[in-house]
């Protein structure tokens, strides 16, 4: 792996995109399609706008998702997922997968 600040560089970002609902939400809802704004505004009730916008910004900063605008009128701006997103599918139902089997099926029972 490399030195310490390599792996601390490597937690603030896993925390920073999957230590969110919202951006496990918005992945989650674009590994099914591209959607406009406010079908994932919609979808994602009752995230906020701004919230939104913010998390959108930040998924596409990593590279997860893509923004593309198209002209109108009225101007339509979509989202997708990225090759680089899509990557993301099967480890997150992996992920579900293991949380489902290791949290939920075992109730509220204490480690």
């Amino acid at each position: 792996m490399g030195d310490r600040k390599d792996f601390d560089r490597m937690i603030d970002a896993y925390v920073e995109i999957f230590g969110n609902r919202w951006n496990i939400l918005i992945i989650n809802e674009l590994l099914i399609g591209s959607r406009r704004f406010n079908e994932i505004k919609r979808n994602l009730e009752p995230v906020t706008q701004t919230v939104l916008t913010r998390h959108l910004r930040q998924l596409e900063g990593y590279g997860i998702i893509s923004r593309e605008v198209l002209p109108g009128p009225p101007v339509e701006v979509r989202y997708s997922t990225t090759p680089k997103g899509l990557e993301l599918f099967t480890p997150m139902l992996d992920t579900f997968k293991w949380i489902i089997e290791n949290v939920v099926e075992k109730g509220s029972e204490e480690p």
